[in-house]
């Protein structure tokens, strides 16, 4: 099950997103006039898992990863990998592999037919399991069209008494608990699923499938893309995210609100919402943070923000106190958002963000990031085209995708210690920190106290001088 993220995450999101509204005032530059600055940087460096080298030469996956999670089949926890390959670790593995810390290979007798969209791990009381979803129709074997349960051991259906498994693909898993006790809520493109027409979500209770009806309709008008479980003062209920533009028969764009018997829009009359887009749109992500009774849903996806005072800040946002609030300002955040994950690499737990992004406001990105102590920074030098997916496994950072370096389609986070006078934060020591010391200096930052004397002096200079004399360690 997910973890909670912590106060710092929260503070700095909502910290983020309230000051990402720009003025009325603000110029807005046409596209070809951006700054090619670079995004601060978090040292360290993306590594491919070691190990056989498959074809080409290279370690990893042979195609696209669009799904990870961690689960213990009785050897000891695991980091599984789904999506579009057939091969891992130099390995014949269809669509499903594991990595156990070592070595990245098959998954014993899995035989999936079809591609891997989405990993869960959930105990419907029976004991934990791997819930498997995607485009095959068989696994290890049995007939179990698009949606599979893996114990360790034994391949299953999902199968009711009406029926069993999905028409079209799955893409979502989310335990959620409703007024009938836990269930495990499931969406994607299909229209029927255990014999039922569900629009593209159910509800599976380990023994049966339900459809998600309200007084005026089932499911949503269009694809489901993601699943959070959020409480935005009322009371915990379902939040469903994707391409749709209705939810149980009523208008609701990207992001909806099941309650256990009704849908309902998450926005509220007069109140900014999300907009709808015609190409490659819709909301890809959800997540919930909330502590101390303080809570926001975070969305992201290709989508606009209507009044939102400037058309580039869509794509991220956060809804809290009744509106939908831009997360970044300015031009915002280009491309779209896949997934976020709150991960502490040692350097305090941060939320980070994976997808297609090719800058944040004017600054260029290589997607992946992560809301720093000081703001958005990416993470090394980022992925060379669009990640999906991030996992957390024993206390490391991996993210998968469509990329081929570093690695190839999944790659783990190798963190290092920034150096003290790297003032610009690209974690290279230059001229450049010179010159960035002296801005934060002239402007007051407490960051230019660096003899930690609670004021700017000359002092200060001196400090940094040595500690850029002292190099890295």
């Amino acid at each position: 099950m997910p973890r909670s993220p912590s106060m710092a995450v929260l503070a700095a999101v909502l910290a983020a997103f309230a000051s990402a509204v720009p003025a009325a005032s603000c110029l807005v530059l046409p596209a070809v006039a951006l700054a090619q600055a670079e995004l601060p940087t978090a040292c360290g460096q993306w590594l491919p898992l070691p190990g056989p080298a498959g074809p080409g030469g290279v370690q990893g996956v042979t195609g696209e990863v669009r799904a990870m999670a961690v689960f213990d089949d009785g050897s000891g926890e695991a980091l599984y990998i789904g999506g579009r390959f057939e091969q891992a670790g130099g390995q014949e593995a269809p669509y499903l592999a594991r990595w156990d810390g070592v070595s990245l290979e098959p998954v014993p007798g899995a035989d999936l037919d079809g591609a891997v969209r989405a990993l869960y791990t959930w105990d419907d009381g029976t004991g934990e399991a791997l819930y498997v979803g995607g485009d095959f129709t068989t696994a290890g074997g049995v007939a179990v069209d698009r949606v599979a349960k893996w114990d360790g051991t034994t391949w299953s259906a999902l199968r009711g008494p009406t029926g069993m498994g999905a028409n079209i693909g799955v893409r979502v898993f989310h335990a959620h608990a409703d007024d009938a006790g836990e269930a495990l809520f499931v969406g994607g493109y299909f229209t029927e699923i255990g014999g039922l027409p569900a629009s593209r979500i159910a509800r599976w209770d380990g023994a049966e499938w339900s459809v998600l009806a309200g007084p005026e309709g089932v499911g949503v008008d269009e694809n489901v893309h993601t699943l959070a479980t959020h409480d935005d003062g009322s009371g915990p209920a379902l939040y469903v995210g994707g391409r749709f533009e209705n939810a149980g028969g009523r208008p609701a764009t990207y992001v909806a609100r099941w309650d256990g018997s009704a849908w309902s829009p998450v926005a509220t009359a007069g109140a900014r919402r999300i907009s709808p887009m015609t190409f490659l749109h819709g909301v890809f992500d959800l997540r919930s943070i909330g502590v101390a009774g303080r809570s926001a849903l975070l969305a992201g996806g290709v989508f606009e923000l209507e009044d939102a005072g400037d058309v580039g800040t869509g794509n991220f946002a956060a809804w809290a106190d009744g509106q939908w609030s831009p997360i970044v300002g300015g031009f915002g955040l280009r491309y779209q958002i896949m997934h976020t994950l709150p991960f502490d690499d040692g350097s305090g737990e941060r939320l980070h963000a994976i997808g297609l992004i090719d800058h944040l406001d004017r600054e260029q990105a290589h997607n992946i990031i992560r809301l720093g102590e000081h703001g958005w920074e990416q993470l090394g030098g980022g992925l060379i085209t669009r990640g999906n997916v991030l996992a957390e496994f024993r206390g490391e950072l991996y993210a998968g995708g469509n990329f081929t370096s570093p690695g190839r389609f999944v790659a783990r986070w190798s963190p290092a210690a920034r150096c003290a006078a790297d003032a610009d934060r690209n974690c290279v020591l230059d001229a450049m920190d010179f010159l960035e010391f002296g801005v934060l200096f002239d402007r007051g930052d407490d960051r230019a106290d660096f003899d930690g004397d609670g004021r700017l002096t000359v002092f200060d200079y001196l400090a940094f001088s040595n500690a850029f004399e002292a190099g890295c360690p």
